[in-house]
């Protein structure tokens, strides 16, 4: 008797349990920002990195993006990305932030940059092992200075590789600029975009968005 009790008692505390659960599911459920809310990437994505090299993005499971050679002074190949995601209330990345930092320096440890730009403490900690694995010059840029930085490369490193790691905002009207085409939604996170734009000139620019 007494142990058919227990098993009862039991019972009943497992199917509260679950109910309890199911309930928390749905209220977080519904507190969540629905699709249409989050913000959006950019469409026209590629697919996924394989490698990078300074000739070609080789993509999975078997497609290329052929670059201009180094060297040929038409052109400036820009990579743009946004900074790893920093611990809750501290100035260092999280875990998560370290393990993205060291994914896209792996990634690009081989793309030949002559100089990486960073907007800020988040975007230089995610790149600095990027700029060291390419022996890039690292520099920093204040965001009131984006267009003015923007200009700067444009003119001045054609037939070269850069890099600008810079916060959401900066990236998305760096690819609007660089385009001709109206500022893109980029979100801050998770986002493991890097856009791709081969640019001839401010505004003549051609956008491919990779994933790392």
């Amino acid at each position: 008797m007494f142990k058919s009790i227990h098993l009862l008692v039991l019972s009943l505390l497992i199917i509260s349990f679950l109910s309890c659960k199911n309930d928390t599911a749905k209220t977080s459920g519904d507190a969540s920002p629905t699709a249409d809310e989050q913000p959006k990437n950019v469409t026209g994505g590629v697919g996924n990195i394989n490698f990078i090299s300074k000739e070609k993005i080789v993509l999975n499971p078997s497609s290329e993006i052929i670059l201009p050679k180094e060297g040929d002074t038409s052109s400036v190949v820009f990579y743009l990305a946004t900074p790893a995601e920093n611990a809750e209330g501290k100035s260092g990345l999280s875990e998560n932030g370290l393990l993205r930092s060291q994914i896209l320096t792996m990634t690009m440890a081989k793309a030949g940059l002559t100089i990486v730009y960073v907007d800020g403490n988040s975007a230089l900690q995610t790149a600095t092992q990027l700029a060291a694995a390419n022996a890039a010059e690292l520099n920093t840029f204040k965001e009131e200075k984006a267009i003015e930085t923007m200009k700067i490369l444009s003119k001045n490193y054609r037939g070269k590789r850069v890099m600008v790691c810079a916060k959401a905002p900066i990236i998305s009207m760096m690819v609007g600029q660089l385009t001709g085409q109206p500022s893109p939604a980029v979100p801050d996170y998770p986002n493991n975009n890097i856009y791709v734009i081969v640019s001839k000139g401010i505004g003549d620019g051609k956008l491919n968005i990779i994933n790392y």
